[in-house]
């Protein structure tokens, strides 16, 4: 028998819900859905709450009394025998008579029912039983209706999020790790799992289908609880219902069940036991499309990309409209360098299905080819109503922009991707990942909530990003790609403690490295120096390198010890040559310790922007060239490069670099030129007082300011 104690109903709080949900239990028990109550409230029943024809058998009544006790009481052998009492009074003359409570099932009042059973025996009487809590709650698992009657909040208002694979953001700034491939080929699979609860071909008799109308119902509803995102409930369900009937079940009943728990098991990230069930499904059923299609799916789980390829081909032979297995087939293809277009590798009338599409597209992102993201825009264009499509063009909008984060700090993009569109690609990921956290047990899809944060991030929204990582830091395996996100964040607000406890000491991945080195560098540079150099950085990313050097510097600066950092500093210009970000970094320790350079490094550092340069670099620049007080250049590196259509630090940096040089027209013309909502913002209220009063337009300046102390009325000194 199945262990109760992972899923256990909730007891009525009170006899009104308790009668109402016991009158649908029993609708299913007896097979008689006029089952109903007896009476209304304040009529005389009889010793009778609900009754009900049992298989709907002429005369077979059956009468049913509730009674709500807590766990402290019992029935009494009085309180039984006065109900027996009043049923024998019920007209039409009952069956049987079950008392059900909520007190625990308790072996003295049982033995009095069956006295009294075998006493009415004699007499030709109704049988007595009486039904503990225990007994009660077993037999409500065992229908799905009882289930949603007892435990309603097993049924989520929304369907089920269908993820699609671990194929995380291009971001190198922010994660630079490759997941695991065959764990994000999983992940997208599991997207596809639209057939997983199906029937296999029926094979049994009209006199066996029968029979087995009522075990097909139990299956579709637990069925309906896997995409309602409850694959727990439903496994322990479907095993309950496995070792109730396996012996006497036909292949069918067999097939659907061992199909349906190998879904769960996907769902729950067990899935090599999921691999288990859906090869084991085929050893019942061989020749069903949707069996092989699963089967595909198996071989894909063990990573036996040839089987698989073999099996979808014979589910396609058989059943040219099997979308399930063409998107096996695509996926088995995935490192096929002979393949360049996924599409080609299957029939016309297949590549508009969603599930090839979802395949096609990971196809592309996991060979690094950008076409993934127009097909996933596209196909969401095509197919508005299914999530995993929306929720992949959605990951383009944010791959294209957070590639380089340039957008972010506030670059005039180059493309169409804009930061309302990241927004709205925001708006799709936290709906989606809304409904995630109604499902049950632990999170396997972690490229979800790291990609929200990630972008939500960058949308300077460092709250909302948290929230979201510790949401799934809650619901999973403690992954490194998260820990090493949300120790990024307690260190952007000064948490040093918290990102210390989140980060392992003894991890090897570079990112995570150089964020436990940052909470050490100021009081303990040494310890922070010693963290990165017994790291091999060989294989990481020349950004990860970069910065690991940069802590390296900034701990010989913390300790004193500006000539070995100044010495550093020039070692890192000749090391990243590509970078301007070195030569600022030495022109700051010029300035103070050797002055007589510090010109010529900044002049440079300035010289080697172009066109192509990375904004962030431009912006970092920017930001030590306006500390310093040389407005002029500032202003020369931002002007025509940064987006006057959103809220960005780049656009505060030039509006008052603008006004600190007493560019009192350029000021102007740019408050002039921001929409309505921008201009509302405190930042560019404040600004609107001072180039106002600047050119001695005193009213307009009053205006600004009346609306900017509405918005801050505890900002006066600052104005």
């Amino acid at each position: 028998m199945s262990n109760y104690a992972s899923f256990s109903i909730p007891k009525p709080k009170n006899w009104q819900d308790f009668e109402n949900n016991t009158c649908i239990l029993f609708q299913c028990i007896l097979n008689d859905p006029n089952t109903t109550m007896h009476g209304r409230a304040g009529q005389s029943q009889k010793g009778v709450d609900i009754f009900g024809l049992r298989d709907r058998q002429d005369n077979h009544w059956v009468g049913v009394q509730c009674k709500q006790k807590s766990e402290s009481q019992e029935v009494t052998k009085a309180e039984l025998q006065n109900e027996v009492a009043q049923a024998k009074k019920f007209r039409p003359p009952l069956k049987e008579l079950i008392l059900v409570t909520t007190a625990p099932d308790d072996q003295k009042i049982q033995q009095v029912a069956r006295e009294i059973t075998e006493q009415h025996r004699k007499e030709g009487l109704f049988s007595v039983d009486v039904w503990g809590w225990g007994t009660l709650e077993r037999e409500v698992t065992k229908h799905p209706p009882a289930i949603n009657a007892f435990h309603p909040d097993l049924n989520p208002f929304t369907n089920r999020l269908i993820s699609l694979g671990e194929q995380s953001i291009a971001n190198q700034q922010v994660q630079n790790a490759k997941h695991d491939q065959m764990m994000e080929l999983l992940q997208q699979m599991a997207a596809e799992k639209f057939n997983f609860g199906e029937n296999a071909t029926d094979k049994a008799s009209a006199s066996t289908e029968a029979l087995d109308q009522n075990i097909h119902s139990e299956i579709d509803g637990y069925r309906d609880l896997i995409q309602r995102g409850k694959a727990r409930t439903a496994k322990d369900l479907l095993e309950v219902l496995k070792g109730r009937i396996w012996e006497s079940a036909s292949d069918r009943i067999r097939f659907r069940i061992v199909t349906n728990i190998g879904a769960a098991q996907l769902e729950l990230g067990e899935d090599e036991l999921a691999a288990e069930s859906f090869l084991e499904a085929k050893s019942i059923v061989e020749d069903d499309p949707l069996g092989l299609a699963n089967t595909a799916l198996a071989y894909l789980i063990l990573n036996e990309p040839e089987n698989a390829i073999n099996v979808a081909r014979t589910a396609l032979a058989s059943d040219p409209n099997n979308a399930a297995a063409a998107s096996y087939l695509i996926a088995g293809h995935i490192h096929d360098e002979s393949v360049s277009d996924p599409l080609s590798l299957v029939s016309e009338p297949l590549r508009d299905a969603p599930e090839v599409l979802a395949s096609a597209i990971n196809f592309y992102a996991r060979r690094n080819d950008s076409s993934w993201r127009d097909l996933a825009r596209s196909a969401a264009l095509n197919h508005a109503d299914q999530k995993h499509l929306q929720r992949r063009a959605a990951e383009a909008v944010l791959d294209e922009a957070m590639l380089s984060q340039d957008m972010i700090v506030g670059a005039a993009s180059g493309s169409d991707v804009k930061i309302r569109d990241l927004r709205d690609a925001v708006a799709v990921l936290q709906s989606l990942w809304s409904e995630n956290l109604e499902t049950e047990g632990y999170l396997t899809d972690t490229s979800l909530p790291h990609n929200l944060s990630v972008a939500l991030w960058g949308l300077r929204e460092i709250s909302a990003a948290a929230l979201v990582l510790d949401q799934a830091l809650e619901r999973c395996a403690n992954t490194e790609e998260l820990r090493e996100l949300r120790a990024a964040m307690y260190l952007e607000t000064g948490e040093l403690e918290a990102a210390q406890q989140l980060i392992d000491s003894q991890s090897q991945r570079p990112g995570l490295i150089i964020m436990l080195a940052q909470t050490f560098v100021s009081k303990e540079p040494k310890r922070a120096r010693d963290l990165i150099e017994e790291i091999d950085f060989s294989s990481a990313s020349e950004h990860q390198r970069l910065v690991a050097d940069q802590l390296i510097l900034e701990s010989f600066i913390n300790e004193g010890q500006h000539d070995i950092a100044l010495e550093r500093a020039k070692h890192l210009v000749n090391e990243y040559p590509s970078s301007i970000i070195p030569l600022i970094e030495l022109a700051k320790l010029q300035r103070t310790h050797s002055p007589s350079d510090f010109d010529s490094s900044l002049t440079k550092a300035i010289n080697n922007l172009g066109e192509e340069s990375r904004f962030a670099e431009r912006f970092m620049l920017a930001n030590f060239l306006e500390q310093i007080g040389r407005y002029d250049d500032v202003i020369s590196i931002l002007e025509n490069f940064v987006d006057t259509s959103e809220d960005s630090p780049a656009l505060r940096l030039l509006l008052y670099t603008y006004i600190n040089a007493d560019r009192r027209a350029a000021a102007h013309q740019l408050l002039k030129s921001l929409s309505k909502s921008l201009k509302s913002k405190p930042a560019y209220l404040k600004a609107l007082v001072a180039v106002n009063a600047n050119r001695k337009d005193f009213n307009a300046a009053l205006r600004a300011l009346d609306e900017y102390l509405q918005a801050e009325p505890d900002d006066l000194r600052k104005v």
